[in-house]
């Protein structure tokens, strides 16, 4: 067994997630817990040598491959991420304010990255390279968070942020309530403006088959699970959602609506 078929398997076992929450699963060949151990063994007496102490957290890269992977995915927080990364590897990642001022854990701002693996720049492009490289750090532009142990999780895109009446609102959060929905498939949220708030939450979600539910009942139904001031003044309902070819909603296409 190679280290990327630990990876994989780790990977497979630690997964909770529920069946109708799976889009893609790959499976391999069966492996016993103890070819897991044996190989895990082998593994972390090679980072050893590297200087790697217990605790630690560190990535591995596979010869002639581009991705990375932690070594560590079967002990990742549900919904994390990543782990806390060991800074001997040289990689760094923060969460940064709007004046580029580190947050403290569980308060949202933008994922930043440091390091060799960042890139340099974007190419023949000096000012956008300038908006996205600052002092060293690449700004992702996704919104996230870093709890108290160390795990970051993705809250939303920078781009997709809806401020309402000066608040910070993520689409995400209310996407989530929707998709609770019992006749709810698909859901999307974006800002439209408006006259008092400078942007209004709009809703658009599509129907499972079979089901039926008003733009009032899908309202009552976020009324109940999110503060008044995330309830979407408007919900569309489409027969479905403009998708990319790989299945990703296209919230290009829902703002010409």
């Amino acid at each position: 067994m190679n280290i990327s078929e630990l990876l994989v398997k780790s990977v497979l076992v630690k997964s909770v997630a529920e069946e109708e929450q799976v889009s893609i699963l790959y499976e391999g060949r069966e492996y016993t817990n103890a070819n897991l151990d044996c190989t895990a063994r082998k593994l972390g007496n090679a980072l050893m040598k590297l200087g790697v102490k217990r605790g630690d957290r560190v990535i591995l890269q596979m010869p002639n491959c581009s991705e990375i992977f932690s070594a560590f995915q079967a002990i990742w927080k549900i919904g994390a991420v990543s782990v806390p990364i060991n800074y001997q590897v040289g990689m760094e990642m923060k969460i940064f304010d709007n004046q580029d001022r580190e947050v403290p854990p569980g308060q949202e701002g933008e994922i930043v990255l440091r390091g060799p693996m960042v890139m340099k720049g974007c190419w023949r492009q000096p000012e956008a390279t300038a908006e996205i490289i600052r002092n060293g750090w690449l700004h992702t532009v996704d919104i996230g968070y870093v709890d108290a142990d160390g795990y970051f999780f993705i809250a939303d895109r920078k781009k997709d942020i809806i401020i309402k009446g000066g608040e910070n609102i993520s689409p995400r959060a209310i996407e989530e309530v929707l998709y609770a929905h019992p006749t709810v498939a698909e859901a999307a949220v974006i800002g439209v403006k408006d006259s008092v708030y400078g942007e209004e939450i709009k809703a658009f979600v599509a129907l499972k088959p079979g089901l039926s539910a008003t733009a009032e009942e899908i309202r009552e139904f976020c009324r109940q699970k999110l503060k008044r001031f995330f309830v979407p003044g408007e919900v569309a309902i489409l027969p479905a959602l403009p998708k990319s070819l790989v299945g990703k909603i296209l919230k290009k296409e829902l703002r010409k609506l």
